[in-house]
């Protein structure tokens, strides 16, 4: 698990080792820390999130495994028509796109910053109603619910 330090532009990474990923284990190496938190979703993590002054934030590289599975699972006779899950991993690759400009570019922190309001927002604001209008056809209940590319 790692914890960052310093500021924007002289970031610092502190890593810590466990042997289990007991949900006890970022409780009490997070303790007093107030800010956004990125992890992989997995479920020993829920009980941070539910802290006050913790904000939970995901990875792209771990939503777009989730819609990928979904095209590995749909199969060549599924996938002669076009999927929901193709059109989130290319929003998804959209975001891509914008980030490599910025480290092609080397941008400084406000500079990314700035190019993430001007492209990726909209391009977040299309995905996230793209979502919402998707995911009342999704499951709702036991094992594909928790595992749903979209929740």
């Amino acid at each position: 698990m790692g914890l960052p330090r310093g500021d924007p532009e002289r970031p610092v990474l502190r890593y810590q080792y466990h042997p289990t990923r007991a949900g006890s284990v970022p409780l009490s190496y997070l303790e007093g820390f107030k800010g956004y938190v990125q992890t992989d979703g997995y479920n020993g993590y829920d009980a941070l999130g539910r802290k006050p002054g913790i904000v939970m934030v995901g990875c792209w590289a771990h939503a777009r495994r989730k819609f990928h599975d979904v095209l590995q699972a749909a199969g060549p006779q599924v996938a002669k028509r076009r999927l929901a899950a193709e059109d989130a991993i290319e929003f998804i690759r959209q975001l891509y796109r914008i980030e490599k400009e910025a480290r092609v570019k080397e941008l400084s922190v406000p500079a990314l910053y700035e190019l993430r309001q001007q492209q990726a927002r909209s391009v977040l604001k299309e995905f996230k109603n793209w979502l919402e209008e998707k995911a009342p056809m999704t499951l709702r209940a036991g094992y594909w619910a928790r595992r749903s590319a979209i929740r």
